[in-house]
């Protein structure tokens, strides 16, 4: 599944399962660009990234996704570094919106929906006429399983997702006939920051610890373990690659088989 010289945009690829396409994605001979708002954070993901050694390039693409104005600039300059030739994006962003229903604000919708379906669709405007030129292009999005199934608290964030969910699909459905491929890769529970981080609050307010929360959740997936974020690295690697030419408009589900639904 080699992917050689082509150039990939990643979001959110400083950490957790962006920085797992990321390097995935690099080892497998791709240019790669990272994005986040944190530019300290980045150098680290690089740097990290690089030690792969794979004589493929990696650069830093700082911008918040958040911000209208700094995608539109931040994804100019990458579209300028690359000949207008972004061949994958992979679109990812931190989880958003723990809390009691009734406590949610306006603003918490406001912020989930600009970060789980606006971030997309402005990213996608800007490099899909690249992809049309060149009548090739692959697009990946991370989402979750939260989707198939709704967790307490997480309302703005499933709610947004699915707003995702459905532009993704219209967009596989008009751009086949041009050779881009769209897809997405529905996350179950993975070792990341961003789940530690969700437990140890939840801890408090369960009087258990971290480890017991998860634990808990364990004990309810089939294969009894958490996703290794480089898993999720490596579906995506598939999904992007020539071997999976004949798939899109999809949401493939990785979750180790926490789904009981027929899918």
């Amino acid at each position: 599944m080699k992917i050689e010289n082509r150039n990939v945009l990643v979001l959110g690829a400083s950490k957790g399962l962006g920085f797992a396409c990321a390097k995935s994605l690099y080892e497998a001979g791709a240019n790669v660009f990272l994005n986040s708002h944190d530019q300290r954070n980045l150098e680290l993901a690089r740097d990290r990234i690089k030690s792969g050694n794979s004589g493929s390039n990696v650069y830093l693409a700082p911008f918040d996704i958040n911000d209208k104005v700094q995608i539109t600039n931040g994804v100019s300059q990458v579209l300028e570094l690359c000949d207008n030739r972004i061949d994958i994006l992979v679109t990812n962003s931190a989880n958003f919106g723990y809390g009691p229903f009734l406590e949610l604000t306006e603003e918490d919708w406001d912020t989930a929906i600009t970060l789980k379906f606006k971030s997309i669709a402005r990213v996608v405007q800007l490099v899909l006429p690249g992809m049309i030129a060149n009548a090739a292009g692959q697009i990946v999005n991370i989402g979750s399983i939260d989707t198939k199934e709704p967790q307490f608290g997480f309302s703005p964030s499933v709610s947004a997702r699915l707003l995702a969910m459905g532009y993704l699909k219209s967009l596989a459905d008009h751009l086949a006939p041009k050779g881009i491929r769209v897809n997405q890769v529905l996350c179950g529970y993975t070792a990341t920051e961003t789940l530690i981080s969700y437990l140890e609050r939840k801890s408090a307010a369960k009087g258990k610890t971290r480890s017991e929360l998860e634990q808990e959740i364990i004990q309810r997936i089939p294969m009894q373990r958490l996703a290794d974020p480089e898993e999720i690295g490596k579906v995506v690697r598939f999904l992007v690659s020539d071997d999976a030419s004949y798939i899109t408009g999809q949401s493939i589900v990785v979750d180790g088989g926490l789904l009981r639904s027929p899918q």
